[in-house]
């Protein structure tokens, strides 16, 4: 394993007790439950929630869907099992590093992304991996903070970004030098004109077929 993968699963061990508190006054919770409604997940037969940390996202979903968690961090995935079972939602979960994923291609309706490319080493395998699990017609989510579109990241957010880079997350990362694989978003939302908290919505290029859950 890398080092880079390594130390996420020291990082995120650490922070896995006070996550959910975190996520609290993080401002991805003001856009969180529109990124859902941009995918449609409540109508999404198969999720693969990607990064599935301690499992905010879980409520968000239909119980009905097949739903597979993956983490790299153990400790994560113990507190989205335990959220899944409060919540009474079957999920299956993988500890997988997010770029070579323990499943076959074309396999899920949406893959969700949730502040996850900000933390990868390597947020373009990342994404490559996640399209190639995705069936054709099929929409990948997500949802994190990405330089502003057409801009550099200023000197202080550069100064900021080594202060905060060791304890798990990118600030200087922009969506349009890490998703050239992925083709035009069907939806690029912002929790405010200019701010870095984005949600997108990007579909696998085929023909899409009915994957809807039975009525």
């Amino acid at each position: 394993m890398k080092f880079a993968d390594r130390w996420n699963r020291f990082v995120y061990a650490f922070w896995a007790p006070v996550y959910d508190a975190l996520m609290r006054f993080h401002p991805v919770s003001q856009i969180r439950s529109r990124a859902f409604d941009l995918v449609n997940i409540h109508d999404a037969a198969s999720v693969l929630l990607v990064g599935v940390g301690t499992g905010v996202d879980l409520e968000f979903l239909n119980p009905s869907s097949l739903i597979v968690a993956a983490d790299i961090s153990i400790p994560m995935l113990r507190h989205s099992r335990k959220k899944a079972q409060q919540l009474n939602i079957p999920i299956v979960s993988v500890c997988s590093d997010a770029s070579q994923l323990p499943c076959g291609d074309d396999s899920f309706e949406v893959v969700v992304l949730t502040l996850l490319v900000s933390v990868v080493p390597d947020p373009q395998a990342c994404l490559t991996e996640s399209l190639r699990v995705l069936r054709p017609g099929g929409r990948i989510m997500v949802l994190d903070k990405f330089v502003p579109t057409g801009q550099r990241p200023s000197i202080p957010r550069r100064f900021l970004n080594l202060l905060i880079r060791p304890f798990g997350t990118d600030i200087n990362r922009r969506w349009e030098d890490i998703s050239s694989e992925l083709g035009p978003a069907l939806s690029d939302e912002a929790t405010t004109p200019g701010s870095s908290i984005r949600a997108i919505v990007v579909q696998k290029p085929g023909k899409p077929q009915d994957y809807s859950m039975p009525r």
